[in-house]
């Protein structure tokens, strides 16, 4: 099993109330991952939304509200599924 990587950069903008999260799943020699099963867990609130990277191993989640905390996890066929730290 290889450790995974995940490049989120969040886009944000002072006065917005709602933002989008986007990124490349990458492993760690830099490969891109496709169609890997990307969730966004909002810790203390909704339901937890899914998608699965591009071809090109982006992932966009659109609509996100920024300053709370979240937990990404991402997992592909024969790789272990890793989960970023909580973040805000």
């Amino acid at each position: 099993m290889n450790p995974v990587d995940a490049d989120i950069e969040p886009e944000e903008s002072i006065g917005v109330t709602r933002g989008n999260l986007m990124g490349t799943f990458t492993d760690v020699n830099d490969h891109v991952i496709p169609n890997a099963t990307v969730v966004l867990n909002e810790i203390e609130g909704n339901a937890p939304r899914t998608i699965l990277t591009t071809e090109t191993g982006k992932l966009e989640f659109h609509d996100v509200t920024p300053g709370i905390p979240y937990q990404l996890s991402i997992s592909a066929s024969s790789l272990q599924t890793g989960h970023l730290p909580r973040s805000h």
